[in-house]
């Protein structure tokens, strides 16, 4: 068998069709499977299948934002329930409050990579358990720990299901990170003692870091971890002090720090990221200059053929070699760029954006330059940056000879009142 990474996320953004990402994080997992499968790389991930998804935004007539609920059928989705080979249903279980509850497991086939979806809402569970996978980020403490020990120890299990045996584990964000220790948990029953067990779950994992500002990355408090966790402890052969250890902040468990304790590699998404990252993750370590921290840098990339218009690909189809679309890695194969003419470029681009100015029934001409912004609206975002300096702003949008237009495109979390302040 192939040695595999395993690619554990909160959301993947795989298609329009399968709403069960909200984000950037979603959208660079998804990118990053597809990419995964164009280059014939060993990857397996697993994610959960959220049947209410992420909400849908309405405005209301004062300017606020009402989220809508919209549950997903699950016979409609591009998804198949996985089975045994006697074509009975595959089911996994994880431990929350002394009792087992019981999830489907659901297959994305993109290209060669399976994504595994996580699916509580069935009928071997209480009700209020079938609720557990209902919402992307969805209610308090309670409920969002609920997810991670789905999705953490939930993944492992579910992977172990299928026959699966990584070689590496990618934690994409601190969502996941209570798969390590259900791996510390395998360790132990086979015999390896506590710290044996950090050390080899260390080795095998790395960490990709998303949020820039401490808020953002999930906390409990320590009564929560012990209620949930009061019966897993010795179960990696620890003490409760030294599994607490590895993520504790103060008195609130921090996930981040779970996963960067347990991770051999650590990244952020862009350079000034990681600098940002170094910066933040300083507090946990003092004596470490924040330089010193670390976490490296990895630059996010897209996936060419989701994200390139129709006119782009017309162009590239026509000057780049046969088979570009599956070797976009090549850095060669983009030297026939210089061969597209000036003018069927512009007329590419220009076709692009009479698309943009239909589809928002914008009374605007080509001539016009836009400046978009979508993105979630969250404050450290920054979608107002370009308001602070209103006289400027002014005198660029009031030119009559080089007429400019803003247009901003998103969503704010239904708990982040600030951000939906934005919008």
């Amino acid at each position: 068998m192939v040695a595999k990474i395993a690619y554990l996320s909160a959301e993947f953004g795989l298609s329009e069709a399968l709403p069960i990402y909200s984000g950037g994080l979603g959208v660079l997992a998804g990118d990053y499977v597809k990419a995964a499968s164009d280059d014939q790389f060993p990857m397996v991930a697993v994610g959960i299948l959220y049947r209410k998804g992420y909400f849908q935004q309405r405005i209301l007539p004062d300017g606020t934002q009402q989220a809508v609920y919209q549950v997903l059928n699950r016979s409609t989705l591009p998804i198949q329930r996985v089975v045994h080979e006697d074509g009975q249903p595959l089911l996994i279980s994880v431990p929350i409050l002394g009792r087992d509850v019981h999830l489907a497991v659901w297959c994305a086939r993109v290209g060669s990579v399976p994504v595994y979806l996580l699916d509580a809402d069935i009928i071997e569970n209480q009700p209020e358990d079938r609720a557990l996978t209902d919402r992307l980020y969805g209610g308090g403490d309670a409920e969002r720990i609920c997810h991670e020990i789905i999705l953490g120890i939930g993944g492992v299990r579910c992977l172990r299901a299928v026959g699966e045996s990584p070689a590496l584990w990618h934690l994409n964000e601190g969502h996941v990170a209570f798969a390590s220790l259900e791996r510390l948990r395998e360790y132990s029953a086979a015999g390896l003692d506590f710290r044996t067990a950090v050390e080899a779950v260390r080795a095998t994992t790395v960490f990709t870091t998303h949020t820039p500002v401490a808020a953002g990355h999930d906390s409990f408090e320590i009564p929560l971890i012990d209620k949930y966790f009061g019966d897993f402890y010795w179960q990696v052969g620890a003490e409760r002090s030294e599994v607490l250890d590895l993520g504790r902040i103060g008195n609130r468990f921090n996930m981040t720090r779970l996963a960067f304790s347990l991770s051999a590699k650590v990244n952020g998404v862009s350079k000034i990221h990681s600098r940002v990252s170094q910066q933040l993750f300083h507090q946990w370590f003092p004596h470490i200059p924040s330089a010193d921290i670390a976490v490296e840098a990895i630059t996010n990339g897209v996936h060419v053929t989701t994200w390139l218009s129709p006119e782009l690909k017309t162009l590239y189809d026509q000057y780049l070699v046969p088979n570009w679309a599956s070797s976009v890695s090549d850095q060669s194969i983009w030297n026939g760029i210089y061969n597209i003419p000036d003018g069927e470029l512009w007329a590419a681009h220009q076709g692009a954006k009479k698309r943009l100015i239909d589809r928002l029934k914008l009374p605007v001409d080509l001539d016009a330059l836009f400046i978009g912004f979508a993105r979630r609206f969250a404050t450290y975002k920054r979608a107002t940056l370009i308001l602070r300096d209103l006289n400027r702003l002014e005198a660029i949008l009031c030119s009559s000879e080089k007429p400019v237009y803003l247009v901003f495109a998103g969503k704010a979390h239904p708990n982040d009142g600030p951000g939906q302040d934005l919008t």
